[in-house]
């Protein structure tokens, strides 16, 4: 799907801009630059996997971040089997220093669907742009290891609005809230 390779693009410039600087300090406590890897339990616990790679610079965080799930909640007129694949870009701001405690998040997100519908044997792809926003915060646990809660939102401004399967339609957010729980680690 085109969000796999999407997906590599991002990793590899996320990649690139990360090992193309060195992880300096301003005095022993404060780090100016970093690279981490996060991944979320919830996609986990619906089925699916969550990864991230992530460069940090000061207050800012760049990340590129890959979802693949089956979400079958929400459906109506007979649909099921959500199979998404997203890939982000997010830029996170925290308030304080060394990545940690409170932060807010935008972005974009690109989400390849397929979906099937239990009154037919067929299934369909659509795709969707998101906007997303939300915050979190970021519990150091040991070193940098780290918890992070968050919530969010999307808001659809590009793609499918609806998907029709033998006259069966069902619609795609236009807004969709989001929650999770991410596990950490950054150098």
């Amino acid at each position: 799907m085109k969000s796999k390779f999407a997906f590599t693009v991002i990793l590899v410039c996320f990649g690139s801009l990360a090992f193309a600087q060195t992880s300096t300090q301003k005095n022993n406590s404060i780090k100016i630059s970093t690279i981490g890897i996060e991944a979320d339990v919830v996609p986990y616990i619906l089925g699916g996997y969550h990864g991230s790679i992530w460069y940090g610079y000061k207050h800012l965080r760049f990340r590129g971040v890959y979802v693949n799930g089956t979400i079958d909640f929400g459906l109506s007129n007979g649909f099921e089997k959500n199979k998404i694949q997203v890939g982000a870009v997010i830029i996170d701001y925290f308030f304080k220093n060394n990545w940690k405690k409170h932060f807010l998040s935008t972005g974009l997100e690109y989400l390849d669907g397929n979906i099937s519908n239990k009154y037919s044997s067929k299934s369909a792809d659509y795709n969707t742009v998101l906007f997303t926003a939300g915050g979190g915060y970021v519990f150091k646990i040991y070193k940098n290891f780290y918890v992070a809660p968050h919530v969010a939102f999307t808001l659809r401004i590009a793609g499918d609005k609806t998907v029709e399967i033998d006259g069966y339609k069902q619609d795609t957010p236009f807004f969709q809230p989001e929650g999770g729980l991410r596990l950490g680690w950054h150098f």
